[in-house]
């Protein structure tokens, strides 16, 4: 799964969408195991900076959000509990 931006999100964040730069797209990993959230977090967050640690959410899930030593941005999700 990917995410990016839209207007909505250009216009409530005074944001400049420029057409090749990746400022606005993410991955997102889904994790099935607690310990499997936790390794991908550790393993592609080296040397990047960690936008939200990886911890449980109000949905019911662990959920950390940060951008590679590459410039990647990342989303790890692990839903722990039935929505």
């Amino acid at each position: 799964m990917a995410s990016d931006i839209n207007d909505q999100f250009c216009a409530q964040t005074n944001t400049v969408f420029t057409k090749g730069n990746n400022h606005y797209i993410s991955i997102n990993l889904n994790a099935n195991e607690k310990a499997e959230a936790q390794r991908l977090f550790e393993a592609l967050s080296v040397n990047g900076q960690i936008e939200m640690p990886l911890e449980k959410t109000f949905w019911g899930a662990l959920y950390g959000a940060f951008t590679d030593q590459f410039g990647i941005k990342w989303m790890i999700n692990c839903q722990l509990e039935a929505m």
